[in-house]
């Protein structure tokens, strides 16, 4: 996906992206709070005291950062502490700062006031069904109703994402 990203960028970018794992501490992984054009809920982080997460690190170089920035119009980049947010990554290093990308519209909500950790589709459908807020097709049925590739079909429908 970042290489198709890059090709389509106004400058050459290169394709190569160097990754390895990691562990980020209190950051936690939930769903970004909007649909995609193409009727996808994205996982989005957010911060959450005590968490540890398994991540992949990649190193960018500045027009692969910029290109980025550009092109992701959901989503912003952040600078983050390495004290405030501990990342060990699997070879020993321990970066003092470093970057992450958040959603611009913040995390879903488990309909409590607390962010709603990350599900897969089917899960979340079920759960967005369940809560009453699936606004109805015009054929009378509501959108999270059927299969995960159905729902984010429905979900890409302009007048269903207005």
């Amino acid at each position: 996906m970042m290489r198709r990203k890059f090709a389509s960028y106004r400058r050459p970018v290169s394709a190569v992206l160097p990754l390895v794992r990691g562990q980020l501490h209190n950051i936690a992984v939930g769903h970004s709070a909007h649909v995609s054009k193409a009727g996808y809920i994205a996982a989005a982080p957010y911060p959450r005291m005590g968490e540890c997460t398994a991540v992949w690190l990649s190193w960018r170089d500045d027009v692969q950062l910029m290109a980025l920035d550009g092109m992701e119009p959901n989503y912003r980049r952040i600078q983050l502490d390495g004290e405030a947010c501990p990342l060990l990554v699997d070879h020993g290093e321990r970066p003092e700062e470093f970057s992450l990308f958040t959603s611009r519209w913040g995390v879903l909500t488990d309909g409590d006031g607390g962010k709603l950790h990350f599900l897969d589709r089917p899960a979340l459908f079920g759960l967005l069904a369940g809560s009453g807020n699936g606004d109805l097709l015009e054929e009378g049925k509501p959108v999270f109703d059927g299969p995960p590739d159905l729902v984010a079909e429905q979900l890409a429908i302009p007048s269903v994402q207005a």
